[in-house]
């Protein structure tokens, strides 16, 4: 049997999906990874064959795009830039596949996935990499863009989704998926992202039950498997002895990162050193975008393209993140205290599960400057029951 594992986005989404596929070809299984060409090197350095999905130009293009984080404008650019695109590409590649020697498993919006699933009969496994799309009328995950009571009767959370759907998701995924589906026979759908989405066979949370306990309104069939560990580092890689030197005692040194795919947090570096500075403290900016950082660094801040998480984060005092569930979940597996600053889509939910654990702390993007960081840092630092 064949098993094809697809994602669209980051890092951060590509990473678990890789390590998956790791695990899965040290149990014998052949494996492709379906995912945007910026990945290939990365893919195939793990002896995993790849099948690209788009061009790199689509990729770069979106991560161009500032609107791509304007929390109103941000689902609009993702869908119309990054998942309606890749829909009938996507259901092409599977389906070039013989429905009876594959398995699929396919991450939250790679919605070609299902019409596979559902025109041919391909199996198919939904992974959900963080537990905010799954929707529960009883614990319902933070919103990004709808404030709601933290306490609601179910009856009101469920005609609100309903109304989330009807009056903001379904119009900006249904036409263009509803278009495709009329071509190969199938009805119209609505519920695209509260439902349907969710493969009837499968659905595997990548996240583990501490996090996100399981609700009786989930999909019948949703196992979680706690976290998947992959971030590129060769195996018995350590810090050079040059980091080592740097990174000191473990108190004295922070790491900020606006994630990977972030190429317009100038303002989010500018107050980050500002807050090194006013602590006292050795920084690392991890950015792979340069032009995002002040002209000149203090000889105790270091700007590093990518550094594997796995050999640094248990190496210093704190983490400043925007609250990707990949990054995450190696800040957890490091044991760092962490200070997020989460900007959209996931990213506020993420941050108030870790924030409701008492392993975070959480400053709004719009609140985020050199006081309140340095002050949230100071508590991170000094405090016994952050770890």
């Amino acid at each position: 049997m064949d098993i094809l594992l697809a994602t669209l986005g980051s890092a951060g989404d590509v990473h678990p999906i890789v390590g998956l596929a790791i695990a899965l070809k040290e149990r014998g299984h052949k494996v492709k990874i379906i995912a945007s060409p910026y990945f290939k090197s990365l893919i195939e350095s793990v002896g995993v064959e790849f099948i690209a999905l788009g061009s790199l130009e689509q990729y770069l293009s979106v991560l161009e795009n500032p609107e791509m984080w304007n929390p109103k404008k941000g689902i609009n650019v993702l869908a119309q830039d990054c998942v309606l695109p890749m829909i009938r590409p996507l259901y092409d590649i599977i389906t070039s596949h013989d429905p009876n020697k594959t398995i699929v498993a396919a991450t939250s919006l790679c919605l070609g996935a299902r019409l596979a699933q559902e025109k041919h009969k391909f199996p198919l496994a939904t992974i959900h990499l963080q537990p905010s799309v799954i929707r529960s009328i009883y614990r319902t995950p933070l919103l990004p863009l709808v404030k709601l009571p933290k306490r609601l009767p179910p009856i009101i959370v469920k005609l609100l989704y309903g109304a989330i759907d009807f009056f903001l998701l379904d119009k900006i995924f249904g036409p263009a998926l509803n278009d495709f589906r009329k071509e190969l026979g199938l009805s119209k759908i609505n519920h695209i992202l509260g439902h349907w989405m969710n493969s009837p066979e499968k659905v595997i949370g990548l996240f583990p039950e501490w996090l996100a306990t399981p609700q009786r309104d989930w999909p019948k069939n949703t196992e979680l498997t706690g976290f998947i560990h992959f971030d590129g580092a060769r195996e018995k890689e350590q810090l050079t002895d040059e980091m080592a030197s740097f990174l000191g005692e473990k108190e004295q040194t922070l790491v900020f990162t606006a994630g990977t795919a972030m190429k317009h947090a100038k303002d989010f570096f500018q107050a980050s050193v500002q807050a090194t500075l006013k602590l006292g403290k050795r920084a690392l900016l991890l950015t792979k975008y340069a032009s995002q950082l002040p002209d000149k660094l203090p000889t105790t801040i270091k700007h590093v393209e990518y550094i594997p998480f796995s050999i640094v984060l248990g190496k210093i005092g704190a983490f400043v993140h925007h609250g990707g569930i990949g990054t995450c979940g190696e800040a957890l597996s490091a044991g760092v205290p962490q200070l997020i600053i989460p900007k959209g889509y996931d990213q506020p939910d993420n941050a108030a599960r870790l924030e409701n654990l008492g392993v975070a702390s959480v400053i709004h993007p719009e609140n985020y400057n050199a006081e309140t960081a340095s002050e949230k840092l100071s508590f991170l630092l000094n405090s016994a029951r952050v770890s």
